[in-house]
C-alpha cells in the first residue's frame, strides 16, 4: 500500500489509473532508482534503524525534488528505530520540509515512542473475512481446495495469500514445516534433536524465517484445541486427521503451556537467542 501511494504520487499518466507502471516515473520507482524516493530498512547485521540512516534521509529531503513536487520516504518496520533514531526523526516529523510525504510502516504500533505516534496520521489494516480472500483466490482460476488452503494459512491477510500463490515453493515450505512438526511431535527425543537440527540449517539463522516457523507451530498447537469446537477454525486443513487424532492425547493444561513458551520464544528472537538451544528447549514441552 505504501508503494501503490508512493507510486501514484509520482506518476505521470492524466487520463489513466494511477500508478500506470508505463511512464518514467513509475518505471524509475519500480526499479528503485527514483531520486525522489528513499526507502529505509535495517541494514545487513543491524538490529535496528540507525540514526545515520535517519540523518542520510534529512539530508536527502532537504534537497529539491529531482523529477516531481513530491519527495516520498518509507521507512519499513519503523517499530526498529531506536532510542537516537526515533528522536533524530521526530524533529523532521516536527518541521516536515515541503512537500514531503513520510510513510512509516510498523507491525506493532506500541513499540514506537508516544512522541511519533502523535505526530502521524495513522491507518490501520484489519484482517479480511475468509470468504473475501478465498473468493478473490477462485476468481484469479485457483482451485478450490488450493484457494481453501491458502485461505485458511493466510490468516485473513490478503498480502499472504498473494505470496502463497505466486510462490508455489514457499506455499509447499510452509506445510512441510508442518509435517516436521509432528515428526517432531511423535518423535523420540533423539528424532526431534535431529529434526531441529535440521530446521536450524535450513532457517540458517535468519530472525524472519525462525518467527514464521514459530507462527507455523502456534497455528498447529491452536488447531489442536480449536478442533474439539469445528474444523471450520483450523488453519492448518491438510493436516487435520492428524489434528483431530493429537488433540486426543493434549490436555489443555498441555496445550497452553506449549504454545505460552512458543510466543515467548517468539517475542525474544530480538534479543540475540541462540536459535538451535531456543528450538531444542521449545521440543521439550511437545
Amino acid at each position: 500500500m505504501a508503494q501503490s501511494l508512493a507510486a501514484s504520487l509520482l506518476c505521470l499518466a492524466t487520463n489513466e489509473k494511477k500508478p500506470c507502471n508505463h511512464c518514467q516515473n513509475c518505471l524509475q520507482f519500480i526499479n528503485n532508482i527514483h531520486a525522489d524516493v528513499d526507502i529505509i530498512v535495517k541494514e545487513d547485521g543491524k538490529r535496528d534503524i540507525t540514526i545515520d540512516q535517519i540523518r542520510r534521509l534529512q539530508h536527502k529531503l532537504s534537497l529539491k525534488s529531482f523529477l516531481t513536487k513530491y519527495k516520498i520516504a518509507i521507512i519499513d518496520e519503523a517499530d526498529n528505530l531506536n532510542e537516537e533514531s526515533a528522536n533524530a526523526l521526530l524533529k523532521t516529523l516536527e518541521e516536515p520540509t515541503p512537500q514531503t510525504l513520510i510513510i512509516l510502516i510498523a507491525e506493532h504500533r506500541d513499540s514506537l515512542p508516544a512522541t511519533i505516534i502523535s505526530r502521524c496520521q495513522q491507518i490501520q489494516f484489519n484482517l479480511l473475512p475468509s470468504f473475501q480472500i478465498e473468493n478473490w483466490l477462485i476468481l484469479k482460476e485457483t482451485p478450490k481446495q488450493e484457494a481453501n488452503i491458502i485461505t485458511r494459512l493466510s490468516l485473513g491477510r490478503p498480502g499472504q495469500a498473494v505470496t502463497y500463490l505466486n510462490n508455489k515453493t514457499l506455499l509447499n515450505q510452509r506445510l512441510q514445516k508442518i509435517k516436521q512438526l509432528i515428526d517432531i511431535i511423535n518423535g523420540t527425543l533423539n528424532d526431534r534433536f535431529h529434526i531441529v537440527n535440521t530446521l536450524i540449517t535450513e532457517i540458517n539463522n535468519d530472525e524472519s524465517d525462525m518467527s514464521e516457523l514459530l507462527s507455523g507451530w502456534i497455528s498447529f498447537f491452536r488447531d489442536i484445541i480449536l478442533c474439539r469446537i469445528s474444523s471450520h477454525f483450523i488453519i492448518n486443513l491438510t493436516s487435520q486427521a492428524t489434528i483431530n487424532s493429537l488433540s486426543k492425547n493434549f490436555g489443555p493444561h498441555q496445550l497452553q503451556a506449549i504454545i505460552s513458551v512458543l510466543l515467548q520464544t517468539k517475542k525474544m528472537l530480538s534479543q540475540s537467542i541462540n536459535p538451535r538451544l531456543a528450538l531444542e528447549n521449545c521440543v521439550l514441552y511437545f
